[in-house]
């Protein structure tokens, strides 16, 4: 995935009222969840990298759109662990849980 519009447009959080970075809507990131419950996202001490160097250098170039992804965004969820992974490379912020309750 490594042009922008491979990645789809969701709209902003509420809390924000647009993008993070840019008006309007942001790409969804890699792994999105929302309204889950009991959710472990493990690995066997695995990587996610989100080669996120292309989308420093159009967010340093002035060239998007949108607010960039996240690798991990869960909305409106509860009870969730995440465990044995490293993130990585992130075109935004690695994990950003937003509106949810118990994750660890």
């Amino acid at each position: 995935l490594q042009h922008s519009s491979d990645w789809p447009v969701i709209d902003p959080l509420p809390s924000y009222g647009r993008g993070r970075e840019l008006p309007g809507g942001r790409h969804q990131s890699l792994i999105f969840g929302s309204h889950l419950t009991d959710v472990i996202i493990t690995g066997a001490n695995g990587t996610i990298d989100g080669q996120g160097a292309i989308w420093w250098d159009w967010f340093y170039n002035n060239t998007l759109n949108y607010t960039r992804p996240h690798l991990v965004e869960l909305m409106y969820s509860t009870n969730v662990v995440i465990s044995n992974l490293t993130f990585k490379n992130s075109p935004f912020w690695n994990i950003h849980p937003v509106y949810c309750r118990l994750v660890f």
